[in-house]
């Protein structure tokens, strides 16, 4: 029986996230020390000489060269960044039998995920967690995606799907499917392509995925082994940079992590005072287009 298991990390493009992936990667190693770790570690990125430097023939890690141009074709006709993920997943679970897992690179482990990747099977599959079902709509990106969504359908194959109003948005940034719903990347993809070029929100492609996989399978949660600190990404970077300026290889890396300076936890937000400091922020920067 195959039980070779593949994480995936996309890491191109500006320093900040190269640094946020070779820490999570480095939290991840550092919790699993004492097991022999039945993981492979797959690195897409641009950056190549970097994390081999870091990592040396660490056997866990496999770096997959990336260029800027293979970027900007997986970024596809809707030109949409988190496409770029669909893509690399595809990419990765067409070269190997067994289930495939993702990080984003702003992430890091709080403990082992062995015994969490085992639950991964064709009847469940892993998310981040849950954020909120699309109605009746808690904040002003799910009132904008509950009405995109009551207001289109979506041809993928021979099937046409509606988005109800019921379905819920879990956070893409931790992902895991089994062998047999690797088959689900295809889906995905073209799903996001539609979503986008109708709508051009960021989430489309999280969507996609929570869509797909809360109604072909179960979605567990991964927020009790893996943390996302997608919203704290200034502490968070300014903390990992200094690490890193004076821990230069994973050796050094996981000696001194103990000594890390955690960030503090974020304190609670009411909806209300979200909504003010987003638009309060949309004053600080050129709004995106809608």
């Amino acid at each position: 029986m195959n039980n070779r298991k593949v994480l995936v990390y996309q890491a191109y493009g500006i320093r900040d996230i190269i640094h946020q992936t070779i820490f999570s990667i480095t939290s991840l190693l550092s919790k699993t020390l004492s097991e022999n770790l039945n993981l492979e570690i797959w690195i897409y990125t641009d950056q190549e000489l970097t994390f081999s430097q870091f990592f040396g023939d660490h056997v866990n890690i496999k770096i997959v060269p990336i260029n800027m141009e293979q970027v900007k074709k997986w970024r596809g006709q809707i030109d949409f960044v988190h496409r770029v993920k669909v893509e690399i997943l595809k990419d990765a679970a067409g070269k190997f039998n067994g289930p495939i897992f993702y990080c984003d690179g702003d992430t890091y482990f709080l403990s082992s995920p062995t015994e969490l990747f085992s639950h991964v099977n064709d009847r469940f599959s892993l998310m981040h967690t849950a954020e909120n079902a699309l109605a009746p709509g808690v904040d002003p990106l799910s009132k904008k995606i509950l009405h995109f969504t009551k207001n289109n359908h979506f041809q993928v194959g021979h099937e046409t799907i509606g988005i109800g109003p019921s379905t819920v948005m879990w956070n893409a940034g931790v992902l895991g499917l089994s062998q047999k719903n690797k088959s689900f990347l295809p889906m995905a993809l073209e799903m996001t392509d539609q979503m986008y070029a109708r709508y051009r929100k960021h989430v489309m492609e999280q969507l996609a995925f929570s869509f797909i996989l809360q109604t072909k399978s179960q979605i567990m949660a991964a927020d009790q082994v893996v943390y996302h600190y997608w919203n704290q990404k200034d502490e968070y970077q300014q903390a990992i940079d200094d690490f890193l300026k004076k821990n230069k290889n994973i050796k050094e890396a996981l000696e001194n992590l103990s000594h890390f300076s955690w960030p503090p936890a974020p304190a609670p937000k009411s909806p209300k005072r979200a909504l003010v400091q987003k638009i309060l922020q949309r004053f600080k920067r050129p709004r995106a287009k809608e």
